[in-house]
């Protein structure tokens, strides 16, 4: 989703609101035309982290299990699993991919959750990139302490997001549209 936003008072234009960055992070022309000091680079991080975390239930090798998951509306991905926790989730395989994001590309691997339960709906056939063990916020290969992963825009967008950053809340809405069963083909008649 992009923003209209404002800095120092000024538009500074259109901005991709992305919930699993780090920091803020402006491109140079943007801030040449601000005419913002630069005050040094850094590194921003996506999708790592408990702030913004939210829990969700989904398919284990032993039985449904329950895992917390980062928001990312940055992420065009519907779910994104780290390497530690990939062990941990049933997946459906499917294929080699890359994991891209601002902080690079690494390895992945494409595949399909058979379902995840969110905000007390259950989603079918859900795709899944799962991280290489390797760099990055979703490379560490060490089993997840807290967070499984993260839920980018491909899930996102069937839920209102309603974000409260002062009271420290998040609350998901299945939207309408998205509750609606999909219609079965008519039959054809001999």
């Amino acid at each position: 989703p992009l923003v209209r936003a404002q800095l120092d008072g000024r538009d500074a234009g259109w901005f991709v609101l992305d919930t699993g960055a780090s920091a803020l992070a402006i491109s140079e022309p943007a801030a040449a035309a601000l005419a913002l000091p630069e005050l040094g680079r850094r590194f921003v991080r996506t999708s790592d982290g408990v702030a913004g975390a939210v829990a969700a239930r989904v398919p284990g090798p032993s039985g449904p299990r329950d895992a917390w998951f980062t928001l990312d509306t940055g992420s065009s991905a519907a779910v994104t699993l780290s390497a530690g926790a990939a062990h941990a989730i049933e997946v459906r395989r499917r294929g080699r991919v890359a994991l891209r994001g601002v902080s690079g590309s690494v390895g992945a691997r494409a595949g399909e959750l058979p379902w995840i339960e969110l905000a007390g709906h259950r989603v079918e056939d859900v795709a899944v990139v799962i991280a290489r063990a390797g760099a990055g916020a979703t490379g560490d290969p060490t089993p997840e302490p807290h967070v499984a992963g993260s839920l980018g825009m491909a899930l996102l967008k069937d839920f209102t997001l309603t974000l409260d950053y002062q009271a420290r809340r998040v609350q998901l809405r299945r939207r309408a549209r998205a509750l609606r069963a999909p219609r079965s083909p008519a039959r054809a008649r001999d």
